[in-house]
């Protein structure tokens, strides 16, 4: 397979950035109008599908279009317009590839397109850097809480917090919180987390290389994934199962695609502290045997998500498109 790549990478200043998008748009209406491709892939579409929808039209060129839950569960009206403005273009496309089900029958409903187009995808896998770290062994004396995402509106850390300041006296002797990520209510978070960020029942990492991140990250004894946002798939609760750690989520969105209630991890209703602070409790109640299994099979579960598997699985996909294609 002969794969030529036109990409915009780094990140710069407004001025820069604009230019760099300028040089990714004039190279991919050229590569698509004289370049001889039995098939074009397209990640974030929003962002190049107004510029060479035509081309690709008119030449009948085979696409497929990668879809994430930021260019369907838009919140910024120019998004909006520009996922409204596409959707003939997607039902064009020979296949759109969804990170999850849940994402795959939202695109269904909302979009009328035939289910046959998709295929479902998650959105990568997990690292594999991500199995070759596990978590303790054995629990810590104060069990470890994670998180790790942005702390930004709807991903939950507050509720997450409030679980913890609500219960203070008694959770400060039993359990230590550790957030990872940086976002828009970082001054919010630090001014509520600040006095047990002293006290040392709280640690605050900010954002974090992927190295530097996976090495906090599998110090952890359960994760917590309180996001109220609809995941397209929520990739962070697997490479948490991926280090061997159960995962305490809300339910919503494509989490459910891995995560088994009372079997590798527990759901909560998602904005409820309390709700949240009984299922982290069990954990601490367990046995060391019990506690072990969860283990088990959340790294079980990650297994069938990691990158150098469903990798293999979407090159399968590509090949079959481009022979239908040739025939």
């Amino acid at each position: 397979m002969d794969v030529q790549t036109i990409a915009l990478c780094g990140r710069s200043g407004k001025l820069k950035t604009l230019l760099k998008y300028v040089l990714f748009w004039i190279k991919s209406f050229f590569a698509v109008c004289f370049g001889r491709y039995d098939l074009v892939y397209i990640h974030f579409y929003t962002h190049v599908y107004f510029i060479i929808w035509l081309p690709i039209l008119l030449r009948r060129k085979k696409y497929v279009i990668n879809i994430h839950g930021g260019e369907v569960f838009v919140i910024s009206k120019h998004v909006k317009l520009l996922r409204d403005l596409s959707i003939p273009f997607l039902k064009h496309a020979a296949c759109i590839v969804v990170p999850s089900s849940y994402f795959k029958n939202v695109m269904i409903n909302n979009f009328y397109i035939t289910p046959e187009k998709f295929y479902v995808w998650p959105s990568g896998g997990v690292n594999d850097l991500f199995f070759s770290h596990k978590c303790p062994e054995k629990r810590n004396p104060k069990l470890k809480i994670g998180y790790v995402s942005r702390i930004d509106y709807n991903k939950g850390w507050d509720t997450l917090l409030n679980a913890f300041i609500e219960k203070n006296d008694d959770w400060e002797n039993r359990f230590e919180l550790h957030f990872i990520g940086g976002g828009a209510e970082v001054n919010r978070f630090l001014s509520l987390a600040n006095p047990y960020i002293k006290k040392g029942s709280l640690f605050y990492y900010g954002s974090l290389p992927h190295k530097e991140m996976v090495e906090n990250f599998k110090t952890f004894d359960v994760f917590v994934f309180p996001t109220m946002l609809n995941e397209s798939l929520g990739l962070v609760g697997l490479e948490a199962m991926a280090l061997g750690m159960p995962v305490v989520a809300s339910h919503c969105g494509g989490i459910s695609e891995y995560l088994v209630d009372m079997y590798n991890g527990m759901f909560f209703e998602g904005g409820n502290a309390d709700d949240m602070r009984k299922k982290i409790e069990l954990f601490e109640k367990m046995s060391d045997e019990e506690f072990d299994l969860y283990k088990k099979r959340a790294f079980d579960t990650a297994g069938n998500f990691k990158a150098s598997v469903v990798s293999v699985k979407l090159l399968s996909q590509f090949y079959t498109l481009m022979n239908e294609h040739q025939s």
